[in-house]
């Protein structure tokens, strides 16, 4: 197993100390998966202010994460393992990025969800024990070899997640354990253990996911979201995703009547999610968007007197449902303006240039682009009345975008030919009326009514604009 140059640095000096030390979890499973591990996580026999002094005293930086939890947090890279080692045979560059490495000293389970409970131990297998699932309880360093107390190399082969324990006990003393077991799932496409998947069920039933802080389902949501089976868990466990979020239970089963789509709401919102994730789309935030862009449809459905259901303003209604729901997760702003804009317009059949235009001064080029990812995926989920119409649509749509982009035409205020500057110039005074103007001559210019030159902007204001008296 090919261990990270730091990390081995971390646990050969804890060694050297007298202390055991090995990595331990999700870096462990995935090494064994031939997976790159994201994150590299240690843990020791040392207590937090040991394991703080005595990398502190090697010069490193020493980030006291939770040492009441046991976690103190070593930040460094390649470059302070030859400076404290005296090592030169490597060239590293002193702009090479640090990583975060944590290292937390063994505990036992403490029956409970609080974390202020935690009791330290100098056993590993007390530690291994209180881990949630049997591929994530593997411990393992260069001189001792893996470590498996639970059974979890045979359960990484089967693709089974299964817990270190009773799995009603270990999801009840955490319930966020409900939606991480279904992240792995998502992201490592196993299944899980009956008795997981029992417990599992029950406990969301019973609400235990409520007790969650809103940062921390997040967290696990857009990570289930962004795994390459995240269909699966999004068509399996309807239950649980709705206990997630409550405003996607009026989708399930909703069917449309409409002859633009074969699928009920949900199943709908589910294609759009797998027809990105067939089409290599990892975009997370563009997945939520998939995910929620037609949460709002039950909301302002109406039966026309034809018996068709139709669903008009559905794709605002559905952008404000998501803001709410994302706002209530304690997402960051950026966010929830970037999935709340990709819902809005997701709906969207420009039928111009000058209307594609329009909508990249609102929401700029690369996001364009991204909606007409959505706009494609979205088409592909429903059903074939008129698709091929539609497809031809869309691909006109990125052809203008393409042309707008490669021929660097126009389609921001800026871009225009005119300023403020200039109509004061002119004798207008600062106001309304200069966004009446310069708005009235960017509609224009878009449109192609006029050229965008100078003098023939300043024209046509001077004809159709008199200057206000005060």
């Amino acid at each position: 197993m090919n261990i990270d140059r730091c990390a081995n640095f971390i646990i050969h000096t804890l060694e050297d100390a007298g202390y055991e030390a090995y990595i331990v979890g999700g870096c462990v499973r995935d090494s064994i998966l031939g997976r790159k591990p994201k994150d590299w996580d240690i843990c020791t026999s040392a207590e937090p202010n040991t394991v703080y002094e005595l990398f502190g005293d090697l010069g490193l930086s020493v980030i006291d994460t939770g040492k009441k939890y046991g976690t103190i947090s070593v930040i460094m890279n390649d470059l302070d393992v030859d400076l404290v080692t005296g090592d030169n045979t490597r060239l590293y560059s002193l702009e090479e990025e640090v990583s975060i490495y944590e290292v937390t000293t063994f505990r036992k389970g403490s029956g409970s969800r609080h974390p202020q409970l935690v009791t330290f131990t100098t056993n590993l297998e007390d530690d291994i024990r209180r881990r949630d699932f049997t591929m994530n309880a593997l411990a393992y360093n260069s001189r001792t070899g893996l470590i498996d107390l639970v059974g979890g190399v045979e359960d990484i082969h089967n693709g089974i997640i299964r817990c270190v324990g009773d799995p009603d006990y270990i999801l009840r003393e955490d319930p966020l354990r409900i939606i991480r077991a279904l992240r792995f799932e998502a992201q490592l496409g196993f299944s899980l253990d009956s008795s997981v998947d029992k417990a599992l069920r029950t406990l969301s039933a019973q609400g235990f996911i409520s007790l969650l802080s809103p940062e921390r389902i997040q967290s696990e949501l857009f990570k289930l979201i962004s795994g390459s089976y995240c269909t699966k868990i999004l068509r399996e466990y309807t239950d649980v995703i709705c206990a997630i979020i409550p405003e996607l239970t009026s989708t399930v089963g909703f069917d449309q009547h409409n002859p633009n789509h074969r699928l009920c709401v949900y199943d709908h919102l589910i294609e759009t999610v797998e027809f990105m994730v067939n089409q290599g789309i990892d975009d997370t935030n563009l997945r939520m968007a998939a995910l929620l862009h037609d949460i709002g449809k039950p909301a302002v459905a109406y039966t026309r007197p034809d018996g068709v259901m139709v669903f008009h303003g559905h794709a605002s209604v559905s952008a404000t449902m998501a803001e709410k729901i994302l706002r209530r997760l304690n997402c960051p702003n950026d966010t929830i303006k970037d999935i709340f804009s990709l819902i809005k317009y997701h709906d969207s059949m420009l039928e111009s240039k000058s209307s594609v235009k329009r909508l990249t001064n609102k929401i700029g080029v690369a996001n364009t682009f991204r909606l007409f990812d959505l706009r494609h995926a979205d088409i592909l989920a429903q059903s074939s009345f008129h698709i091929d119409e539609k497809i031809a649509q869309l691909r006109q749509m990125r052809n203008w975008l393409n042309e707008i982009v490669s021929n660097h035409e126009e389609f921001m205020l800026r871009d225009l030919e005119i300023n403020g500057r200039d109509l004061i110039r002119m004798g207008y005074r600062p106001g309304k009326q200069f966004s009446i103007i310069l708005n009235s001559l960017f509609d224009l210019v878009l449109d192609g009514a006029i050229p965008n030159t100078h003098d023939t902007l300043v024209d046509y204001v001077v004809e159709h604009f008199p200057i206000l008296e005060n």
